[in-house]
């Protein structure tokens, strides 16, 4: 039977390799006690200094002979989750594999070369140089692939007797499921249980007759996996040999229709527009190497906090448990095989089938998976490798449409979708491209869009970042006007590091809607306003005039998913503002541009059609205060009507476009009150430390938790221009990861903790000359 045996703790690190740690394979001298996921090394945040990143390093474990059972005829292999980015496996001295590629899973056979009555060493030589053999490696690309064992590790141990290839697929009914098993080895039947929500709904047996076997089932009143209800089944199924239990697997499955047509997506046969977001799976200090919870962290913050329907994996498969949250939570996934642009030899477009049978062959119980990307993302036409990657993968999985990124129009195709990177809009009126003037007659969806049109940093001036959030509104108004166009996928979720060649200066593409560290610049809160699980009210703007040229705010937006949002300016009722023609596709911003309301009418008593030609007189100064002769006569009308001396106009215009106002914004959903922001000149400030979690849990690996910090005024706004560093120190049973000195930017920061491997509560402080902040994170052990 089959088991399963986490080795994720205690693994020996070296950041160098030399031919002695394979001789004196044992002798672990100078190496580091490290735990799994693992970086090769500490990145710099700012200017990382990439070549030192393309190293090769030495990782070694010891599997006690106490831990294995040698007298039987059971097989042991290794399973290991992600090696970044050439892997070279010895079991004591005699080398057993060399896996290329950095994102896919493979498995190590172990049984032959152990050996008996003594510990087995394993050593893993790791090579993270840009091997231009290796996907998506050999030009030049703007992201890092950074490197390390960045995945987990396992241990499995079977008997021969045992379950090959397990494939569960739904019928066209949807009523039903069709289990295709091969077998190795001689067994008598497959016994299968079905749960639904751990309760069982279905017991099956399937007769063995050969080692290849099919059996349909029914199951009764099945639920589907839809976005709202990600309804889960779990297939437990048992090998029987001579009565005997032999083997058993588990599958997790859901049940759902999918279809891309030239009319849009369709989903369990209903149109879903969709709107998504590209994700880097990187992270700052660490690269690629996140445990389980930081993973499912992201796929909460795509659907819980940026209310996106869709995630495209660019350009790699990820983690497991990036895939398996997505399953849980309800958010649609396009995975695509690594690659940026670049087109190799042979060897190299050997290695990309290799990748597209990993990552369909891993990943295709998943029913968030949508769409196989199987096509280099952006790369040139190259038939004879697109012909067969498209080829496989319907062999793989018939089940699902396939789709392969491209950035020029009529590209050849062999894939169901034509998913294209357009990056038309650059700010002005056009956003996207006609889709039939991209490809006409088929499914079409957008894969990229903004991201390097208009870099973003978290501190740049205002209007830049109410910029970013408008250009991306733009495209998916865009979209919306287009039925072909099955949606669009921004670029991207996350900034990220890369090469010098790309990217600010300082080496980090500044094209998310979110920082490295998961924090919100404006763009996000325009994509969190298409959610419904919690209210939003985010005002794009501190309301201060003197961020803009010649003090003239002339508009402000808002992102919000309520039904309306009164603004008071000093307790005056300024107006209500509604959606203009919200869809479930698209909430989008309410604009003000008028921060005067009917004050002149109620105040000052002067009719409606005056009250506008004052406001148009008003912004007219703002703009340039040598005004043209016109609007020179308008004042005087005004000012001889109403009997407004100069001294006194001059009064009025400065209250009424004054900066030092106090506003308050309130949203309300079906006549009721459900959120308040209030934006006025800052009196006071205060610190804020929050974590995103209370508790860890270490399990199979360590734990991760994101801390954040914040500085903001009275009214908990952040303040955008506060850069103050901070010392953090940690205690207990937790580390820091990163540097202990950091700085606020634009007003928050965040860092991440981790467990040290014992139930032992952690305590985090942040210490300036301002301030002294703690938090307790409490640490368990669940079946280390």
């Amino acid at each position: 039977m089959l088991k399963v045996k986490h080795l994720n703790f205690n693994w020996l690190f070296c950041p160098y390799y030399q031919d002695e740690h394979l001789r004196d394979y044992a002798n672990h001298e100078g190496f580091l006690v490290v735990d799994l996921p693992h970086s090769s090394q500490e990145y710099a945040y700012n200017y990382l200094n990439e070549p030192a990143c393309f190293g090769k390093y030495t990782y070694k474990y010891c599997l006690k002979k106490e831990e294995l059972d040698l007298s039987t005829d059971v097989c042991y292999s290794l399973l290991f989750k992600g090696v970044a980015h050439q892997a070279e496996v010895y079991l004591n001295d005699y080398k057993l594999i060399c896996h290329q590629g950095g994102y896919d899973e493979f498995t190590v056979d172990l049984t032959k070369a152990l050996k008996k009555d003594t510990d087995n060493w394993i050593s893993v030589i790791v090579d993270e140089s840009e091997n231009p053999d290796i996907p998506p490696f050999g030009g030049m690309m703007d992201y890092l692939g950074y490197g390390g064992i960045y995945r987990e590790v396992q241990l499995l141990t079977k008997n021969p007797d045992c379950f090959q290839e397990v494939i569960i697929k739904s019928n066209e009914q949807m009523d039903g499921f069709v289990l295709e098993a091969e077998i190795n080895g001689q067994a008598d039947y497959i016994q299968g249980t079905v749960f639904f929500h751990k309760s069982p709904v279905e017991t099956f047996q399937v007769e063995l007759r050969n080692s290849a076997t099919s059996f349909f089932g029914k199951i009764n009143n099945l639920q589907k996996w839809d976005l709202q209800n990600p309804n889960l089944y779990d297939f437990h199924l048992q090998l029987i040999k001579d009565k005997n239990i032999v083997d058993e697997t588990r599958i997790r499955f859901g049940f759902r229709k999918i279809k891309f047509t030239r009319r849009g997506f369709y989903l369990n046969d209903e149109p879903l527009k969709l709107r998504g977001l590209n994700r880097h799976q990187s992270y700052p200090y660490v690269g690629y190497a996140m445990p389980k919870s930081a993973q499912v962290q992201d796929v909460k913050i795509l659907k819980n906090q940026l209310g996106v329907n869709i995630v495209r994996t660019s350009h790699y498969p990820v983690s497991e448990h990036f895939l398996n949250a997505c399953d849980e939570l309800g958010l649609l996934v396009m995975e695509e095989i690594p690659g940026w642009q670049h087109l190799g030899g042979e060897q190299f477009q050997n290695n990309v089938l290799k990748n597209t049978q990993a990552m369909i062959t891993r990943d295709r119980h998943h029913p968030s998976i949508i769409l196989w990307g199987v096509r280099i993302n952006e790369s040139a036409d190259l038939d004879s490798l697109y012909r067969e990657t498209n080829k496989l993968a319907k062999k793989l999985d018939p089940t699902r449409p396939t789709g392969g990124v491209r950035n020029f129009a009529n590209s050849h195709m062999f894939e169901d979708v034509y998913t294209f990177n357009d990056f038309t809009h650059a700010g002005k009126k056009a956003a996207l491209q006609k889709a039939s003037k991209i490809k006409k007659g088929k499914p079409y969806l957008v894969t990229e869009h903004n991201g390097h049109m208009f870099p973003t940093k978290p501190f740049d001036d205002e209007k830049h970042r109410v910029s970013q959030a408008l250009r991306h509104e733009a495209v998916l108004k865009a979209a919306q006007k287009q039925a072909q166009i099955a949606g669009c996928i921004g670029w991207c979720m996350n900034d990220y590091q890369t090469h010098p060649q790309f990217g600010s200066g300082d080496k980090i593409c500044y094209h998310g809607v979110l920082d490295m560290f998961r924090l919100p610049k404006y763009a996000a809160f325009l994509y969190a306003a298409q959610q419904d699980k919690q209210a939003v009210l985010e005002v794009l703007s501190t309301l201060n005039p003197g961020d803009y040229p010649k003090s003239y705010l002339n508009e402000v937006y808002i992102a919000t998913n309520c039904d309306c949002v009164k603004i008071y300016k000093d307790d005056y009722f300024l107006g209500e503002y509604h959606p203009n023609k919200p869809t479930a596709f698209l909430k989008p911003l309410l604009k003000v541009t008028d921060f005067i309301g009917n004050y002149l009418v109620e105040k000052y008593h002067f009719t409606k059609f005056d009250a506008r030609l004052a406001k148009q007189i008003f912004k007219q100064i703002q703009k340039n205060p040598n005004l043209p002769f016109i609007f020179r006569l308008k004042m005087l009308y005004i000012m001889l009507k109403y009997r407004l001396s100069r001294q006194k106009a001059t009064e009025v215009f400065y209250q009424l476009t004054g900066g030092a106002n106090t506003f308050r914004f309130e949203a309300y959903q079906k006549g009721t009150l459900v959120k308040q922001v209030i934006k006025e000149k800052q009196t006071s400030s205060k610190w804020l430390l929050e974590a995103d979690d209370d508790k860890l849990v270490i399990a199979e690996t360590y734990d991760v938790v994101r801390v954040v910090v914040k500085k903001v005024d009275q009214n908990h706004q952040v303040l955008p221009y506060a850069f103050d560093a901070f010392t953090i120190s940690v205690q207990g049973g937790i580390s820091l990861i990163g540097p202990a000195l950091i700085a606020l930017r634009a007003g928050q920061a965040a860092f991440w903790v981790r467990t040290k491997g014992k139930a032992q509560d952690g305590k985090i402080t942040i210490t300036n000359q301002e301030m002294v902040l703690t938090k307790t994170i409490k640490v368990e052990v669940k079946g280390k």
